[in-house]
């Protein structure tokens, strides 16, 4: 299933060629992806699933027949980071996010939630989505106030395996293919 807003019609073609859904989410030109996880909760209700940002790329397949609980993938950053940047314990389970950081794993592609993950986390979904004041949250803002009882890994992922674009010239200087 793919949420779709903007350009919606461009997505179309999926539907045939790989037999995918297509799921619009009228809100997704003035609210964030808190409204996005929203719209596709009948989707993961009940699921295993995993849920993946349209602006990543990555290099070898992450996906496993079998997942041992609900996890974050993350990259390490040298250096200064304004990414959401992740403290967990010995056993990879995090324990605090904040926007920012310097020499550290932060949550950087794809994430698992299995279906006791999602069982706990899409009823507190369901309450920030009618809040005032949180058009412009990510989803991600509902896990990181309720860590204490959405227990999520870190799944620490090795150099250039994930890859994000924000924009036509980052994927033009990652693949000399998008040139023309």
């Amino acid at each position: 299933t793919i949420v779709v807003g903007y350009l919606k019609e461009k997505f179309e073609y999926l539907i045939d060629k790989y037999d995918v859904k297509l799921l619009y989410n009228p809100e997704y030109s003035n609210k964030n992806t808190l409204t996005t996880v929203y719209r596709a909760r009948k989707v993961l209700e009940g699921k295993n699933m995993y849920l993946l940002s349209s602006d990543n790329w990555m290099r070898e397949n992450m996906y496993h027949t079998y997942e041992c609980g609900a996890w974050y993938s993350s990259v390490y950053k040298e250096g200064d980071t304004s990414e959401w940047s992740l403290s967990y314990n010995k056993k990879g389970r995090i324990q605090n996010v904040e926007i920012g950081g310097h020499d550290c794993y932060v949550m950087y592609g794809p994430v698992y939630m299995s279906s006791q993950w999602l069982a706990a986390f899409l009823p507190i979904l369901e309450v920030y989505y009618t809040l005032p004041g949180t058009e412009q949250f990510y989803w991600e803002n509902v896990l990181v106030e309720h860590l204490d009882e959405l227990e999520m890994d870190i799944n620490r992922q090795p150099e250039n395996q994930i890859y994000e674009f924000e924009n036509l010239e980052e994927l033009r200087r990652f693949d000399p293919r998008y040139q023309n």
